[in-house]
């Protein structure tokens, strides 16, 4: 994209070139939210204890660590006249969200879906609302060996209402991640730079069986250790002036 930019002393037009695609600067070793492992077993979820019960532990429900990422894309502003590099200006493009499970997404069973789920609240920089509760979903359906293929869904309370919309989403080995980009639907009113993710507290795993108009949730793995909060672009790397000495 093109875009002119002056300047005070001089005139400079310059040109804005986007390189390196989108890319995001968290990473796994320092989580939001933490659970242990082999607690994945439906006894743990009903006696709020925490057991590890491995191998009686279904390792691709056990949820082990969720993670927050400010994504972005790097634009360089070059001199159009000498191709020089003004500054490196860094602009967030969305939320990230990662769940890691102690074994790669599956389905408990052939017939039923596993979802995943994490609740938590959403501040705009003064500390009101923006939502007040907001709840981050994965679908992984039968079928969908090794998490191959799955659905995933946020649905926010707002002062406007119930908003449910999708994002992309992404499988790598045992970390899948929901993708929550300003380019589609609502996120950037909802999921604001500067806003603050908190009471990241409670998160599920668990199956669905539905026959009819009947529903019936199986928590396998439970998480209520309190998580920390998150800031929207705390992470994005701070624009760099490339004509500073």
């Amino acid at each position: 994209m093109r875009k002119l930019f002056t300047s005070g002393a001089g005139m400079v037009l310059a040109v804005i070139l986007a390189f390196g695609g989108v890319s995001a600067a968290g990473t796994a070793d320092d989580p939001e939210v933490t659970d242990p492992a082999g607690d994945a077993n439906v006894v743990s979820a009903l006696s709020d204890e925490e057991l590890d019960t491995r191998p009686a532990s279904i390792d691709g429900a056990d949820l082990r660590a969720i993670w927050l990422e400010t994504s972005f894309v790097a634009n360089k502003v070059l001199d159009p006249e000498t191709g020089q590099v003004l500054r490196v200006v860094h602009s967030p493009t969305g939320l990230l969200l990662h769940f890691r499970t102690e074994a790669p997404m599956h389905p408990t069973e052939q017939d039923l879906s596993m979802f995943y789920r994490v609740r938590a609240q959403v501040r705009d920089g003064d500390g009101q609302f923006i939502c007040s509760a907001v709840r981050f979903e994965l679908e992984v359906p039968p079928g969908g060996t090794g998490g191959s293929v799955g659905v995933q869904r946020m649905f926010a309370t707002c002062p406007g209402g119930m908003t449910t919309t999708a994002g992309l989403l992404a499988f790598d080995g045992d970390v899948a991640t929901l993708s929550f980009p300003y380019t589609t639907g609502p996120f950037q009113e909802l999921l604001p730079v500067g806003a603050t993710i908190s009471s990241l507290s409670e998160i599920w795993s668990f199956t669905r069986l539905e026959a009819g108009s009947q529903r019936r949730d199986t928590v396998i793995d439970e998480g209520d250790a309190a998580g920390r909060s998150f800031t929207i672009g705390q992470d994005v790397p701070p624009d760099i002036d490339c004509m500073s000495p």
